[in-house]
Formats: structure tokens, C-alpha cells, sequence
């Protein structure tokens, strides 16, 4: 009878309880996977999974494993683990893209690729990477690290799945901080436009088959004035929404060349047109858009203005909440001819759901709250982080972090003004 009773009990368990033994089950699963592939010895493959566990419910290593941890050693087992142990970080992170990538897997369409940045405030200047420097996270100019980071998201839901740390240019004559941070020699200070695009580049050629076909790229307004950085964007036929501030200029036309003037110019009140594409946690409540095509920029080859390859137009994009007259945001986009206003719409709503991601993993995982000051330190961190990060978007079924996946919007009909600047 106890055998019976034993085998009969899990169907007697609540909702609650099954979800929390499948969680479990999952976990576990994917634990054991990480541990035997990328951690040889067994002493390290149990630490690196308990410190996994430990950022899945809010904490770190050295505060959730024993009681007193303090005295107990974790402390030293976590510095072990992110500092001195062996193990490569960058196959840790292509896993957990692939991970990811298949695990929100969508087959309505094509997925967004998001890049932002986030910051780690620190004190003093012994940490990779610290500087005093702007950081819009923070609010201004203040001591820390700066990371830029990548998102997956599709219509199942959003993750983190890479990283990279910003160096600042002093960091590179500075031989006595580099070595005591073990920053490598390899490791100079490049642009921030520069990281973002070898993670885009990495993506491309290590992400699983067909996940990078006819994917989007999405980025703030740092990068969206970077000239090359969407230049190679553009070189590279990928499509993409990159963010501008009002003054951008988008035309030649003196007067009203930027996006704000062309906007104030052009968009007619009827225009505006409202689309279901997600919720919005930047800002409440729905949006309103209007999108118009505008002339490509040449490339410049030795004096002569060339066409840019790819067959791709160019696209200013503008939404605002309803009921409000101004304009609240501008994107400039570069996508096939026949896009549609809904692809636009969506392409911005994945940012948005990729700083709700970025959020989440910092609040729910953990992803600033490391006590290490080195280079490779930093990394690991930040890469058993997206790891769990992942796991719970994965898991969640899509809704990461509050999030709601996409849903379907009306097909609105417009024309595309070809040539905007035609019209005087």
C-alpha cells in the first residue's frame, strides 16, 4: 500500500508543487549538461552549479550556500571559481546562446537582436575596466564599469546572450592597473560601437542554423549615431532600428533635415497609427506611430557617391503615447522595400523587452552583484548570470521578467513616401 501511495502521490500535488519539482527537474538537467562540458573536475563542476543555483534565487554563492558563509569559506570558493579555477567562459557564453536561441525558438518570424549597455558602479580603481565616465544607467558621469550587452528576443520571450566589458583608453598606459586587473594583452580600449558590432558578428557565425536568417538588430541612441557602426550594419544587408535623438539630421536639405523638423513637417494627424505590439514598462500605457521611407545615404568611394548593396530601404519612424501631440522617440531603420509598419513597431518594442531583460537579470540574477576585481572575473560572473537568466526565460515560456510576448497587430495600410525630400 505505501509503494502504491508512493507511486499515486504526484498526481495529488497542486499546480504549485508540479511547476516547482518541473522547475527543479529542468534545472538540474541543464546543470548537469553545463558541468559535465565545460568543468573537468568535479570539486569545480559542483561549485560552478551551486553558484548557478544561487543567482537563480537572487544571491550570491557566498550568501546563499551555508549560514555562515562568511566563516565557512564560500566566500573563497566563489573568488576560486571566478578567479583561479580553469574554464573557458567564452564556450560557457556561445552555450548559453545557442541554449537561448533554441529555447525561444519562434516560427512566426524572424527574432531581434538587442543591444544595449548597463553599468556597475564601483569604487575605486582597481576593478577592469573602472573609470569616471557617463553612464545613462547612473544618471551621469560616475565611478564604474560599463558592460554592453545582447538580448535574443523573439515572440516567446527575451534573454541575455552575450557580454562584452568596456575598456577605457587610460586602462591602456596604465601597465601596473592591467596587471594587477589581469586585463590580457590583447585587451585595448575600442569603442563601444566597436563591441556591439563583434557581438553581432559573433552572433551571426556561431548562433544555431537559421537563427541569425533575416534577423534584426536593434540599438540605442549611442549607437544609432555611430556612422560606422550602422555603416556596417548596412554593408552587411542586416536589418535594423537604431534609436536618434531629435536633432539627428537625416537629409541634406538645410532647415529641416532633422528628424524632429521632418516629423513637425510631415506627419498629419491621421497618420498616426496605433498597433497592440507588447506591453511597455519604459513608459505606460499604448503608442501611436507613424513611419515614412527617406532617401539612403551613398557611400563615398573615392569622391563619387555609390549606392549601398542589399536592396534595403531606409526608414524614420517616430511614436509617441496616445493622446500625446509630441513625439516621444525616433528611429531611423533599414529593411527590406515592403516592411511593414508592424515590423517596425516590433523591432522597437524587442528593445524595449531587452531592457526589461537587462533589468531582470540584474535584480532577479544577480548580474551586478559580484565581488571581483579582474578581468576574467567580470566575465565569468557576468556569463553564469545570462546562464540563469536564460534558464528562467527559457522556462518561463517567454514571459521573462514581465514581459508579455508580442501580440498580433492589424495591418494598417500606408504608403511609403520614397523620396521625402522631393517635397519642398
Amino acid at each position: 500500500m505505501n509503494t502504491q501511495a508512493a507511486w499515486l502521490a504526484p498526481s495529488y500535488a497542486t499546480p504549485a508543487q508540479r511547476a516547482a519539482e518541473e522547475w527543479g527537474e529542468r534545472c538540474d538537467d541543464l546543470l548537469e549538461q553545463v558541468g559535465l562540458q565545460f568543468f573537468s573536475r568535479s570539486d569545480l563542476r559542483n561549485h560552478a552549479q551551486e553558484y548557478v543555483r544561487s543567482l537563480l534565487v537572487g544571491t550570491t554563492m557566498a550568501e546563499s550556500i551555508l549560514p555562515a558563509a562568511a566563516e565557512s569559506g564560500a566566500f573563497w570558493l566563489q573568488q576560486h571559481l571566478l578567479g583561479r579555477s580553469v574554464w573557458d567562459a567564452d564556450s560557457l557564453r556561445d552555450f548559453t546562446m545557442r541554449y537561448v536561441v533554441e529555447g525561444l525558438a519562434d516560427s512566426s518570424g524572424p527574432g531581434v537582436l538587442v543591444l544595449d549597455e548597463t553599468a556597475f558602479k564601483k569604487k575605486g580603481n582597481a576593478s577592469a575596466g573602472v573609470a569616471r565616465q557617463y553612464a545613462e544607467a547612473l544618471g551621469g558621469a560616475v565611478s564604474c564599469q560599463i558592460g554592453v550587452m545582447a538580448s535574443w528576443s523573439t515572440r516567446t520571450g527575451t534573454a541575455l546572450v552575450d557580454r562584452e566589458l568596456y575598456l577605457p583608453p587610460d586602462w591602456d598606459t596604465e601597465p601596473v592597473r592591467r596587471r594587477n586587473a589581469h586585463v590580457p594583452d590583447r585587451a585595448r580600449h575600442v569603442s563601444r560601437a566597436e563591441l556591439a558590432r563583434r557581438i553581432v558578428h559573433r552572433f551571426r557565425t556561431r548562433a544555431p542554423a537559421g537563427a541569425a536568417a533575416g534577423m534584426w538588430v536593434v540599438a540605442d541612441t549611442q549607437l544609432g549615431c555611430d556612422r560606422a557602426f550602422c555603416a556596417y550594419l548596412e554593408d552587411q544587408g542586416i536589418p535594423h532600428v537604431v534609436g536618434v535623438p531629435p536633432d539627428h539630421p537625416v537629409l541634406p536639405h538645410p532647415g529641416w533635415r532633422r528628424v524632429s523638423r521632418l516629423v513637425q513637417r510631415y506627419a498629419e494627424e491621421r497618420e498616426w497609427d496605433r498597433l497592440a505590439v507588447g506591453s511597455d514598462t519604459v513608459d505606460a500605457g499604448p503608442w501611436e506611430w507613424w513611419v515614412r521611407r527617406i532617401p539612403s545615404e551613398p557611400v563615398q568611394t573615392a569622391g563619387q557617391a555609390a549606392a549601398r548593396p542589399g536592396g534595403m530601404a531606409r526608414w524614420l519612424l517616430a511614436c509617441r503615447r496616445a493622446g500625446d501631440p509630441q513625439p516621444r522617440r525616433y528611429f531611423i531603420a533599414r529593411g527590406p522595400v515592403d516592411v511593414s509598419l508592424y515590423d517596425l513597431a516590433r523591432a522597437v518594442a524587442a528593445w524595449r523587452h531587452g531592457r526589461d531583460a537587462l533589468a531582470g537579470a540584474t535584480e532577479r540574477c544577480g548580474l551586478g552583484a559580484y565581488r571581483v576585481r579582474s578581468w576574467h572575473g567580470w566575465y565569468r560572473h557576468i556569463t553564469l548570470a545570462q546562464l540563469a537568466a536564460g534558464f528562467l526565460a527559457v522556462h518561463a515560456g517567454g514571459r521573462s521578467y514581465g514581459s508579455a510576448p508580442w501580440e498580433p497587430g492589424p495591418s494598417v495600410p500606408w504608403e511609403p513616401l520614397s523620396r521625402v525630400g522631393e517635397r519642398r
